[in-house]
């Protein structure tokens, strides 16, 4: 469709649109008489419910309310939709004519403003070139004049060495960064000669400690090696004396830990045998804390400690242990038989409690499901087969619902 063709579709919304006020007024003056008529319909209906499954004239009269308010609601959305679809319409028309309107002004500005922005961009970048080319040149001087021997101090670069006789020059950034090319050329030859100046003087001397140095590190040298030899023949004699040593204490340590090796051969013997009795009259070893222990008890703290004991302190360590394990046994089972005996009275309590909370017709359902439940016993002869089908057909007709 056409520019015109729009304006022309436009035009035809626009003047028929006087037209549809009549039929705006009336959906209005229906919204009035609905407003009225909910009113009628909240008195009548609001509240309404249905008690239970038997309320035969609740559950009609919730009928009744449910298509009367349908209705009024039915009848109120196609009056709205008849009083705002010209408005609708009217209202997508204006905006599309200015719409339209701003696009071709946009047609018209785009190239102009793109083409003002090329300009602009290249100014810009004239003007942050010629920045960057300065910046450049700056940190040119300040290298070159840094490489020269010039460091930089309290604001200034400065090159001095009164010691040898040359006199100190400085510059300033702002200065380096103002100064034409030929005033800084001039300053350049001054920092020149004097850092050669500066440079020949380092290097004489550079020259003459070296001389020293090396002399130094040759008679250093020869005393170190000196040294070094007197020190190798004293740990020469040291190694043999104690080479001697070893030998004696590797023969000393070959018998005690021969006796050592005896004595844990015992202890750990008599310790297997003693743990074989602890494991056997019901304990567990605890290998976390090294204990002997009784349901998570520990009743012998020092496993390892039980090789100390002689024969007749074993004896009765066993047997207090066996006393022990036996009463600590008969506890536990007298506190589980408690236990249970008062679990079960909780349950018969709870089944009392939750019966009496059941009316006698929830207490038939359960007691039909469980019959329901049990499955039918495999019978071969007919009779017996029917009877069984009779008692389940029963229970499943007359199982209140």
């Amino acid at each position: 469709m056409t520019t015109a063709d729009n304006k022309t579709t436009d035009v035809t919304v626009l003047d028929k649109f006087p037209e549809k006020i009549d039929d705006i007024k009336k959906a209005v003056e229906n919204l009035a008489a609905t407003e009225l008529k909910v009113v009628e319909l909240k008195t009548k209906y609001e509240g309404v419910t249905i008690a239970d499954e038997n309320d035969e004239e609740g559950y009609k009269l919730a009928r009744e309310a449910k298509s009367a308010l349908v209705k009024t609601r039915t009848s109120s959305e196609d009056d709205r939709k008849v009083a705002l679809k010209p408005i609708d319409d009217l209202r997508d028309t204006v905006h599309n004519r200015f719409m339209a309107v701003q696009t071709d002004l946009k047609k018209i500005e785009g190239p102009i403003s793109a083409r003002i922005k090329e300009i602009d961009d290249i100014e810009k970048q004239k003007k942050e070139q010629e920045k960057v080319d300065l910046e450049n040149k700056i940190n040119a001087r300040i290298n070159e004049l840094v490489a020269k021997g010039m460091v930089f101090m309290d604001g200034y670069y400065v090159i001095s060495a009164p010691e040898i006789g040359v006199s100190p020059s400085s510059i300033g950034v702002v200065d380096i960064r103002t100064m034409s090319d030929e005033l800084y050329a001039s300053f350049l030859e001054v920092v020149t000669e004097k850092a050669t100046k500066i440079n020949t003087e380092k290097e004489r001397l550079a020259a003459e400690k070296k001389k020293l140095d090396d002399e130094k590190e040759a008679a250093d040298k020869k005393e170190r090696e000196d040294f070094a030899a007197a020190k190798k023949k004293m740990e020469d004699d040291q190694a043999a004396l104690k080479k001697q040593q070893d030998d004696l204490a590797a023969q000393q340590k070959l018998i005690d830990d021969q006796k050592k090796q005896q004595e844990q051969d015992r202890i750990s013997g008599i310790v297997r045998n003693r743990s074989a009795v602890l494991v056997s009259i019901g304990l567990e070893y605890n290998s976390q804390e090294e204990s002997f222990d009784y349901k998570g008890e520990a009743l012998v703290s020092d496993a390892a400690g039980i090789a100390e004991h002689d024969d007749n302190a074993w004896l009765q360590l066993v047997d207090s242990l066996k006393n022990t394990v036996a009463q600590k046994k008969k506890e536990a089972e007298d506190f589980l038989k408690k236990q249970q005996e008062d679990e079960q009275k909780k349950q018969q309590q709870q089944e009392q409690e939750r019966l009496a909370g059941l009316s006698d017709k929830q207490k038939m359902q359960e007691y039909m499901d469980k019959l329901l439940a049990i499955p039918v016993p495999p019978v071969t002869t007919k009779t017996w087969k029917t009877k069984a089908g009779t008692v389940r057909d029963f229970l499943t007709d007359n199982r209140p619902a």
